[in-house]
């Protein structure tokens, strides 16, 4: 069995003002994230306010069943 020796020494904790690729770390947070909490709760307030559909009323389309039915036997 081989074990496998970390390069790091430990865990690196960064903070806002640490530069990482030529921004710090909160800009990229803020670039990877942006308001990604202000928008889900924009995405369950749509949610909560849409037309409400009754699934069990749904209509639903078989593809291979229709396909089946189509084709005549040789």
């Amino acid at each position: 069995m081989t074990v496998l020796k970390s390069r790091f020494k430990g865990v690196t904790v960064l903070s806002g003002k640490t530069p990482v690729l030529g921004a710090t770390a909160e800009e990229w947070d803020q670039a990877l994230t942006g308001n990604m909490r202000e928008s889900l709760v924009e995405v369950k307030r749509r949610a909560n306010s849409g037309v409400k559909r009754d699934v069990s009323q749904a209509t639903s389309f078989d593809l291979a069943s229709f396909v089946a039915k189509q084709i005549r036997p040789l």
